[in-house]
């Protein structure tokens, strides 16, 4: 921009070089003093742009929130080596070991009960002592026998990890479970995942029970469902302890368990898959 300066006031400027000899500048369409409808209006503005900042931040929060279907098969068969499973529970967490601990011993929390007796009324009321736990719930169906499924919904936030735990009703105290660190239910960037996940699923030695013969070959039909099914209503269980409390994972298919007894591998008994909704 170039400024031009009258005679006058170049010698104004030379006899008093201190001295501006320019008239101050104003925006034509701004007064000295701002109006008061003009201080409301910035503060309306200021008002809305909060809001606006609030309902965005509770629209992310929202959007992170991740529905999954979970399904789990017994994929056992009644005609042959069919085995059962008792009343599971599931839970969402963001430590690991919420349910219990390899080579420790059982937590007081309700652990045992469910996996000698098939029952989880216990571990619902126990599974709040451990601080990773942010939410849990039983499996719908009391009983999962050969050739059934289920299916539930869970609704979780990113870093947060599932996990499950259900006896196999035809032994002292043998459960299914994934490790400790449970199964991811989002990637590195945070994106949901649909995958097979029986491969993260073990077969486990709780170490609360002697253990005996597997009963799945000795009672068939509705004879063992009967059998099954008073076990988990009147708690039926071995009172003898097992020599090695700690909680281990059991040798299956052809390699037999420490108690001299072989078990099936888990692939052959049970399915189970996570999908994104």
């Amino acid at each position: 921009m170039s400024v031009f300066l009258k005679a006058s006031q170049v010698e104004e400027f030379v006899a008093n070089p201190m001295r501006p000899c320019l008239p101050p500048l104003r925006a034509p369409c701004l007064s000295a003093k701002p109006r008061p409808s003009i201080r409301v209006r910035g503060a309306s503005l200021r008002l809305i742009g909060a809001t606006l900042s609030l309902l965005l931040l509770c629209a992310s929060a929202q959007a992170q929130v991740q529905a999954f279907l979970v399904q789990i098969k017994n994929t056992t068969d009644h005609r042959t080596d069919s085995w059962t499973f008792g009343e599971g529970v599931w839970v969402l967490h963001d430590q690991e070991h919420p349910l219990f601990k390899h080579g420790d011993q059982l937590y007081d929390n309700g652990m045992e009960v469910l996996i000698e007796q098939g029952q989880a009324h216990e571990v619902l009321k126990g599974m709040a002592q451990h601080g990773g736990v942010v939410a849990g719930a039983r499996f719908p169906k009391r009983m999962l026998r050969a050739g059934e499924r289920q299916s539930f919904v869970i609704s979780a936030f990113p870093g947060q990890r599932f996990s499950f735990a259900v006896a196999l009703l035809e032994t002292n105290d043998k459960f299914l479970a994934p490790r400790g660190e449970g199964i991811a239910l989002f990637d590195f960037f945070k994106k949901p995942l649909s995958q097979a996940v029986t491969e993260e699923v073990h077969l486990w030695d709780g170490g609360s029970a002697h253990d005996t013969k597997p009963q799945q070959n000795v009672m068939r039909g509705k004879t063992m469902d009967m059998r099954l099914e008073k076990k988990i209503s009147e708690g039926t269980t071995t009172n003898r302890a097992d020599a090695n409390p700690a909680t281990r994972l059991v040798g299956t298919g052809m390699q037999k368990h420490l108690d001299g007894y072989r078990y099936p591998q888990v692939e052959t008994i049970l399915f189970v898959s996570i999908k994104a909704l």
